[in-house]
């Protein structure tokens, strides 16, 4: 149980992280310890343990605790660092593959009515008259599935397109109102 706990933690713990753009390893650590001494308390007021090896608990020493509480979040830390590094290599290789395929058609971010025509270096759409300047049908696919996959990991809403014009240029935003995100997809 208290293995499924932990596993738990950090699978939160990972996911939370998971697309932060520098892997903060003191925030992981302290959190870690966190749940690492939250269980270790909870395994000694545990009445189920009685006679189980987690009451020698209450028998070590201060530095003999804080190194096992180290070696566990060094452990632990190990594992997250690895499965992001994984999943990491994963998304790359998926996108990679997903942005080589044949199909370029976009369907426009902004009306969802109509597929985007790529002509003198812009993407335009018909129906809404949406106009995407210096991109191909292949960047802005990939670049807004990129967006709304990293989204979706961690908000299950569906999120909203918006352009904005800033310095000269035309922008494109990902936007959802439940989880406060604002992204700029190019």
């Amino acid at each position: 149980k208290c293995r499924q706990r932990m596993r738990e933690k950090r699978n939160q713990l990972f996911n939370r992280h998971r697309f932060d753009l520098e892997f903060n390893s003191k925030h992981v650590q302290d959190t870690l310890m966190e749940v690492i001494r939250e269980e270790i308390k909870n395994l000694k007021t545990s009445d189920v343990n009685e006679g189980n090896i987690f009451n020698e608990i209450d028998e070590l020493t201060e530095e003999q605790a804080l190194e096992l509480e180290n070696q566990i979040i060094q452990e632990q830390e190990q594992w997250i660092l690895q499965e992001y590094d994984r999943i990491s290599q994963e998304e790359t290789e998926y996108l990679a593959m997903y942005c080589d395929q044949k199909n370029d058609d976009v369907i426009c971010p902004i009306c969802q009515k109509a597929i985007l025509t790529e002509e003198n270096n812009s993407l335009t759409c018909a129906t809404c008259g949406l106009m995407l300047v210096s991109r191909t049908a292949q960047e802005a696919k990939c670049l807004i599935n990129d967006c709304l996959l990293k989204h979706a990991i961690q908000c299950s809403t569906t999120p909203t397109f918006t352009v904005i014009s800033e310095s000269n240029n035309i922008n494109l935003y990902m936007v959802c109102h439940d989880c406060s995100t604002l992204a700029l997809i190019f």
